[in-house]
């Protein structure tokens, strides 16, 4: 016999819209632990993802997702500071709200490429036919 799902699988991830993104932890120290501990004080804490580098380095940024859409936002909206000797407050955005702007600037950064590019072969091209004429 063939074995069924009892429910169709969600088709849009339900943790996005309820997590935030905030970056700005100090390098050393920081754990799932503390930042859930740290967030906790603000919401109801469902999970924390410490963000790393390929060399498996902590980026100083994290995901933190919260029991309610209306949780995550309210802390987004609040400055906050990680330790109480921080200088800097930690950035936070909507999780929906920080990947929308890293797409946008991934997408910058291909056109200005792609213009330099084009830039550079224009050059050759004139280049090339001022050898030929010249």
């Amino acid at each position: 016999a063939l074995v069924k799902r009892s429910t169709d699988l969600p088709t849009e991830d339900v943790c996005v819209p309820r997590s935030i993104y905030a970056r700005l932890f100090p390098q050393e120290g920081t754990t799932i632990e503390s930042v859930a501990e740290f967030f906790g004080k603000h919401g109801t804490v469902l999970s924390v993802r410490l963000r790393r580098e390929k060399d498996k380095t902590f980026k100083r940024s994290v995901f933190v997702e919260f029991a309610t859409e209306e949780e995550a936002k309210a802390v987004a909206a609040k400055t906050l500071k990680y330790q109480e000797d921080d200088t800097e407050n930690l950035v936070m955005f909507m999780r929906n709200d920080w990947w929308n702007a890293k797409k946008k600037a991934c997408e910058d950064k291909k056109a200005e490429k792609a213009a330099k590019a084009a830039a550079k072969n224009a050059e050759k091209a004139e280049a090339a036919e001022a050898a030929e004429g010249g």
